[in-house]
């Protein structure tokens, strides 16, 4: 098979550590894999003849103003589109997988127009909601999508484009570009992902399965009770730990201000916060631990290993990363429905409450910290259910019953 991934990053961050778990496993197989992507800190010196970059970060982050100006999302990006289209010329794909077309590296009008009209069997993996909105990232509870957007209540919030609202012409064009293209397919991270997919218009005929993402289990699997990190972590061995990793602390829709209103409400309890930047100390309480950023998955499973149970507050989720760390490393994990996290979490080993029902969420918290479990037996689980090379073999077969017809 010859297969080519587009992404916005490659090997780094949560979709391009996947695209590049499938990429690596397409060589290892013996098929001719290509990446091509338009942010990060790899370059195409690192493998020029299957990784391809198009553009700097610099004049992504410029593409990006000028998209807020305007107030069209995908309206960039002309030139190095159209020098992508004469590389994807050359190598001729069976598939081109399309993972997250959002943070102005590309123009998708016209490349699923010129993968239409050359008859490509695309596949569409759906991360967020970015791809069956045409503009945001997370709808949350705004259904607009299903219908054509336009008036977004949201649009200087989450599109920061404070002049004009462009949201309904994005909307019209990524159904048409969509449109385009004859032969297409979709996946979801996750069932809950998954049914909004079948629920857009852009994707009415489309098959769609579901495929979780897949981690590196021999980096996430239960190390012990890593004693010597609660030592340096001021901790005692008897001290109960509750661990909440995320990408931003005091993003509103993260839910910092739960984690912050329960380690108040159980003061014996050891909070170890993953993810928090020093503009956020102010006002914590004396029993979390700020933690502000940790690069290596090693110690990242550690963190996970010696915590007695990992604490979710996000408002929505299209799968949870954290979820599948968390059970790999042998901690259960509790939490708000938030969409996904609740459909992808082993049922065994894991609690969800309504969003912002932060009292029965404190009654689980205590009930799942006092329960008995063997990480040993949660983690030898869970790495069956999230391993990478998982992953990569249902888009393997997805890949190839494609081309199967």
């Amino acid at each position: 098979m010859k297969i080519v991934q587009i992404n916005i990053f490659f090997d780094e961050g949560s979709t391009g550590k996947i695209v590049g778990d499938i990429h690596s496993r397409l060589l290892r197989d013996g098929h001719q894999s290509y990446v091509v992507f338009g942010r990060g800190k790899h370059q195409v010196d690192d493998d020029p003849i299957h990784l391809y970059r198009t553009t700097s970060d610099k004049v992504s982050q410029i593409y990006r103003k000028i998209s807020r100006v305007t107030g069209l999302r995908y309206n960039i990006a002309y030139i190095e589109t159209y020098q992508l289209i004469n590389r994807i010329e050359r190598i001729n794909p069976d598939i081109v997988h399309l993972h997250c077309l959002n943070c102005a590296y590309i123009n998708p009008f016209i490349l699923l127009k010129y993968l239409g009209k050359k008859g490509y069997p695309v596949l569409v993996t759906h991360h967020a909601d970015v791809t069956i909105t045409a503009n945001c990232d997370y709808a949350f509870d705004c259904n607009r999508w299903k219908t054509g957007c336009g008036k977004c209540k949201t649009n200087q919030i989450e599109r920061r484009s404070f002049w004009f609202d462009g949201t309904h012409l994005s909307w019209i064009q990524m159904k048409k570009a969509f449109g385009y293209v004859k032969h297409l397919y979709t996946s979801g991270v996750s069932d809950w992902m998954s049914d909004r997919v079948r629920q857009s218009p852009f994707f009415t005929n489309s098959e769609c399965r579901t495929i979780f993402n897949g981690l590196d289990i021999d980096a996430f699997h239960y190390r012990g009770k890593c004693e010597n990190l609660k030592k340096q972590l001021g901790l005692k061995e008897t001290d109960s730990v509750i661990l909440h990793v995320t990408p931003d602390f005091s993003a509103p829709n993260k839910g910092g201000e739960y984690i912050t209103e329960l380690a108040k409400r159980l003061p014996d309890i050891k909070f170890v916060v993953v993810g928090i930047k020093a503009s956020n100390l102010k006002g914590l309480p004396s029993n979390v631990i700020p933690i502000s950023h940790i690069d290596s998955k090693e110690k990242l499973s550690e963190f996970y290993s010696m915590a007695n149970l990992t604490l979710l507050t996000s408002y929505r989720e299209s799968f949870s990363m954290v979820t599948a760390e968390s059970l790999c490393c042998g901690t259960q994990v509790a939490g708000f429905m938030a969409g996904a996290p609740e459909t992808i979490a082993i049922p065994e080993y894991s609690t969800f409450v309504e969003y912002g029902n932060i009292d029965l969420l404190q009654t689980k918290v205590m009930q799942y910290l006092m329960k008995p479990v063997s990480k040993t037996t949660i983690s030898e689980v869970a790495c069956k259910v999230y391993d990478a090379e998982e992953m990569y073999c249902k888009y393997r077969k997805y890949y190839c019953s494609i081309l199967n017809g």
